[in-house]
């Protein structure tokens, strides 16, 4: 039996007859003869980037400080802007739904 935990990740070869339909109900999508339906959710998002810089001074002593810098792009992983330095960077908004994978 394949939901056996010993047959994780094991190779089967045969035919598999699918009882219902995997179907995700936040869009109204029900994919007929699969075994599972992936809703791979990315958010389009800004990624805080810190880096610590050094500065010797001319008395010998040595200043630290971050430096900050931002890209953006989509993701899988939400990043929480909340806690960003600038807070221009504080806009990311959370998904409302997750990545997941109905079976069926």
């Amino acid at each position: 039996m394949v939901s056996d935990p010993k047959n994780k990740d094991r190779f089967f070869r045969g035919t598999i007859t699918v009882h219902g339909a995997p179907s995700d109900p936040s869009f109204g999508i029900i994919t007929y003869n699969t075994v599972a339906l992936c809703r791979e959710v990315e958010v389009y998002q800004y990624d805080e980037h810190c880096k610590t810089i050094e500065k010797r001074l001319p008395n010998g002593k040595v200043r630290t400080g971050k430096s900050y810098s931002y890209t953006e792009g989509w993701s899988t992983c939400f990043s929480d802007s909340t806690k960003f330095a600038d807070p221009k960077y504080r806009v990311n908004i959370a998904p409302s739904l997750e990545t997941k994978t109905f079976y069926a």
